[in-house]
């Protein structure tokens, strides 16, 4: 549908209206999409937004979610672990760029009062100048660099909130799975597929995307009730359970028998 794969404007913005080069582009490739028996996608949103684009018009549509490995005993104990002290340390991790909405996690954690916040950036891009700079200006911000996954994993063991800011439409957000698996609660915005895996005052908070102050109110709700925080990690590991690699694969292996049953293949 894009040649950029992200459906974003030069400036960022979501792309409703494309170029006369973008429209000859996605003209040859919807055509290719007619001989495609089955589209499989990662989120509902995806599916919605391939019928809206006029994309695998001749194809079966089903979603079947991104999945992850992880233990159901070890996430448990994840998610039972209370906090010793009242500091809560929000957590990014991923590319540092206009349309993940780092300048709005910014604005938003600097106007918070609170002295017991916190705010760890992990990842890079073209921002990380700017979160340097906010850092140095203010000691609740700190920059941990790019990291690998024994790194981040680590990293989210000491952290209690992820935050996903994002402007534009995530085709899904497996960092919140990481999340969910080291019993962190997210924060994340009312766009794209992330609505799908973050379930509004259960497993998180749900914000619009680029308004600052949505932003500093979910954080603060983390922050004047460590009730709430417990009360979130509770329903974290039933939330995760819907993502299971065996439910993936059990889907997979449907849609395969099906659309070789219908081809009278096998």
């Amino acid at each position: 549908m894009c040649y950029k794969t992200n459906l974003l404007k030069k400036n960022n913005e979501i792309c409703n209206a494309p170029n006369i080069g973008c429209r000859l582009y996605q003209y040859i490739n919807r055509k290719l999409t007619n001989y495609v028996d089955v589209l499989t996608a990662p989120s509902n949103m995806m599916i919605k937004e391939v019928e809206k684009r006029r994309f695998f018009e001749k194809s079966q549509h089903s979603v079947v979610y991104n999945a992850c490995e992880f233990n159901k005993e070890n996430v448990a104990v994840n998610c039972a672990k209370k906090k010793a002290d009242s500091t809560i340390t929000f957590v990014y991790l991923g590319g540092f760029h206009e349309h993940k909405g780092i300048d709005t996690l910014l604005e938003a954690f600097q106007n918070l009062e609170s002295s017991n916040a916190r705010l760890v950036f992990a990842g890079k891009g073209e921002k990380t100048q700017k979160i340097e700079e906010a850092a140095i200006k203010d000691s609740r911000i700190y920059y941990a660099g790019f990291l690998d996954e024994s790194q981040i994993a680590e990293l989210l063991n000491r952290c209690d909130v992820l935050v996903c800011p994002s402007l534009w439409n995530e085709p899904f957000g497996r960092v919140i799975l990481d999340a969910y698996k080291s019993g962190l609660p997210v924060i994340a915005s009312r766009i794209g597929a992330l609505p799908e895996i973050v379930q509004e005052g259960k497993t998180g908070i749900l914000v619009n995307p680029g308004v600052s102050d949505e932003l500093k109110n979910a954080m603060n709700c983390f922050l004047d009730n460590n009730g709430f925080l417990e009360e979130c990690k509770s329903n974290l590991l039933a939330k995760l359970s819907e993502f299971e690699i065996r439910k993936q694969a059990n889907t997979f292996e449907k849609i395969y028998t099906l659309i070789l049953k219908e081809k009278d293949i096998g």
